[in-house]
């Protein structure tokens, strides 16, 4: 059983390296670089189920990359991003970019009530 990559800024994931992991050692690698934690027991009794039931990798990618959590810019998520731009709708599209767009928002609110509180 190969071990779980770890994801951390020096960690270099390809999408190729992903998909060569399979059923448990491909969730927990998935999750692990798109979501940057291992996978819950539900999410992974879930993800491997859609995996027994034939989803592709590349599916299963898709709903972690697209998911709250998998917003992340890292290279994997840029790679995957590339990868999947004729297999989203653009609904799916809009939702993943507003969803970014709120994120961001948030980010810069608490920085700039951080930046006054330090002011005053």
């Amino acid at each position: 059983m190969k071990m779980p990559i770890q994801a951390s800024p020096n960690t270099t994931l390809t999408l190729n390296s992903l998909l060569e992991f399979n059923d448990d050692e491909f969730v927990h690698n998935a999750y692990e670089a798109l979501l940057r934690r291992p996978p819950d027991p539900s999410g992974l009794q879930s993800n491997l189920q859609q995996l027994s039931n034939g989803e592709s990798k590349l599916g299963i990618l898709k709903q972690l990359r697209f998911s709250p959590e998998g917003g992340h810019d890292s290279a994997i998520a840029l790679e995957l991003d590339i990868a999947i731009q004729g297999m989203i709708s653009d609904t799916e599209r809009l939702l993943f970019v507003s969803t970014n767009v709120k994120n961001i928002y948030y980010k810069f609110k608490a920085a700039a009530e951080m930046s006054s509180r330090k002011v005053t």
